[in-house]
């Protein structure tokens, strides 16, 4: 399984890289997890079918990750987004690119 972690915010990707880490170490399900900081960032290495799923913050400097979750499901809808967020403002947005939504 291969995971995109998108968060401007270097500790959260590290904090929610080491919990997926442990998740799939408990059930051996292998993974490959890459932290991205930025949606730009990520959008530059996307291509179909190359994550099986992401984790998005959705309140980013520059392109947002509501812009950016837009995006990938265009390019790759069997590709799964889980919105990281501290607001729920995005909330029905969500459903309009089969996203998860997350929320402190």
């Amino acid at each position: 399984m291969r995971i995109a972690v998108i968060d401007d915010l270097e500790k959260d990707r590290e904090r929610l890289s080491i919990l997926i880490e442990e998740v799939l170490k408990k059930y051996n399900c292998p993974f490959l997890i890459e932290c991205h900081s930025s949606a730009e960032d990520f959008l530059e290495v996307f291509e179909e079918e190359s994550f099986d799923l992401c984790f998005m913050d959705i309140f980013m400097d520059g392109m947002n990750g509501m812009e950016a979750s837009q995006k990938i499901a265009l390019m790759d809808p069997e590709c799964r987004i889980i919105f990281l967020t501290t607001s729920m403002e995005y909330l029905s947005q969500g459903y309009n690119v089969k996203s998860l939504a997350l929320s402190d």
